[in-house]
C-alpha cells in the first residue's frame, strides 16, 4: 500500500515517512537479542554484567565451555570477549561437530546448536559433561532436578555444571569403535560414561604381523643402543 501512495504525488511525502516508520519498527522488533532484553545492542559500548562474571570465573578456574539456552549470548560474543562457546553460527563445521551434537539438536538445530531452557532435559547430560560444558546462560530459570548450579542470577541467569569434565583428563576403561558412527553410538548407549572411560576408533586400525613387530622393536632397541646392522 505504501509503494502505492508513493506513485501520487499528492502522498508522496506522508508515505515516505510512513515507510520509514514502518522500517524502523520492524527493525527494533526483529532484531537480534545480544542478551535478554535489549540493554545491550552494542557490545562494543559496554561489557554485560554476565560477561564481566564470567571472565572472572574462567580466569580462576581455567578454560571451560559456555552454553546458551535461547537468544543469549549468540553471535561472535564470545570471540570478542575471549569465552570459549559450544555453540557458534558459522556455517562451516566439521563433520565430527555433526557427528557428536545429541539427536535432538542434530535434529532441529544443525548449525547453531542453540536449545530452548524450557526444553533441557531432551539433552543427554553426558554431552555437557564431555563437551566441557560447565556454564550455561538462560533467561529463564531451569528445572532444579536437572542438577545445575545457580551461580548468577541479575541481567541474566548463569547456571554451573559442576560434573563438567575437564578437556584433558585421564581413564582407564576404554571401548573401541570401528568409525565414528560407531563411536557415537557407544558415546550415547546406556553403558557408556566419559567419566570413566573414553571411546577409540581403533577396532579396525592396521596393525603389524608378529614377525613385523618383533622387527621393529628389535630396530628400535638397535637405534636407543646406537648400533646398527
Amino acid at each position: 500500500a505504501v509503494i502505492v501512495f508513493l506513485r501520487r504525488e499528492r502522498y508522496r511525502r506522508q508515505a515516505a515517512a510512513a515507510m520509514i516508520a514502518l522500517t524502523a519498527l520492524e527493525l527494533w522488533f526483529s532484531m537480534p537479542k545480544i542478551r535478554d532484553g535489549f540493554y545491550y545492542l552494542d557490545p562494543y559500548r559496554e561489557t554485560p554484567p554476565y560477561v564481566s562474571f564470567l571472565k572472572q570465573r574462567l580466569k580462576n578456574e581455567g578454560v571451560s565451555r559456555t552454553f546458551s539456552l535461547g537468544e543469549v549470548f549468540r553471535g561472535h560474543l564470545g570471540e570478542l570477549y575471549d569465552i570459549q562457546k559450544a555453540q557458534n553460527n558459522s556455517s562451516v563445521k566439521s563433520n565430527r561437530y555433526f557427528l557428536f551434537l545429541p539427536e535432538t539438536i542434530l535434529r532441529e538445530y544443525p548449525l547453531t546448536g542453540y536449545w530452548p531452557a524450557d526444553r533441557l532435559s531432551e539433552v543427554p547430560q553426558k554431552f555437557f559433561d564431555a563437551f566441557n560444558i560447565r556454564y550455561l546462560i538462560s533467561e529463564e530459570p531451569l528445572d532444579p532436578k536437572l542438577g545445575f548450579q545457580l551461580v548468577y542470577d541479575n541481567d541474566l541467569k548463569i547456571y554451573e555444571n559442576n560434573q563438567a569434565l575437564p578437556k584433558a583428563y585421564v581413564t582407564f576403561q576404554k571401548q573401541t569403535a570401528a568409525s565414528p558412527e560407531e563411536a557415537r553410538t557407544v558415546f550415547y548407549g546406556t553403558l557408556f560414561d566419559p567419566h570413566t572411560g573414553v571411546v577409540l576408533e581403533d577396532k579396525n586400525a592396521v596393525s603389524f604381523p608378529p614377525a613385523m613387530r618383533a622387527e621393529a622393536m628389535r630396530a628400535r632397541n638397535r637405534f636407543c643402543n646406537g648400533t646398527s646392522s
